[in-house]
């Protein structure tokens, strides 16, 4: 059944790149109509096995989609230069209210 939450936020693994286009982790929040809510780019920490958070809380239950860019490269050995391995684990999120 379609529902909407309050906040969602979740956390990620050895986010290495900070901003511009080549950003290692994004997650942009989507209302039910599908327009854009808002959209943050993941705080990048040095280190391998990092942890980085990110996540938001509305007033209201607005947030109907969420999408996530982890990474900018599958999952495997190459996480040097430009590439950006990136993992995730936990995500937390309001309890669901179902839509009228």
């Amino acid at each position: 059944e379609p529902a909407t939450v309050t906040g969602f936020g979740a956390v990620f693994t050895d986010v290495d790149k900070r901003g511009n286009g080549n950003a290692g982790a994004r997650i942009e929040y989507f209302d039910t109509d599908g327009d854009l809510l808002f959209s943050s780019i993941v705080p990048a920490l040095p280190g391998d096995g990092s942890l980085s958070f990110f996540g938001i809380v509305f007033d209201d239950a607005r947030i109907a989609r969420v999408r996530i860019t982890s990474g900018n490269v599958a999952p495997g050995p190459d996480d040097r230069g430009r590439q950006d391995v990136v993992m995730m684990d936990d995500f937390l999120y309001g309890e669901p209210q179902p839509l009228p």
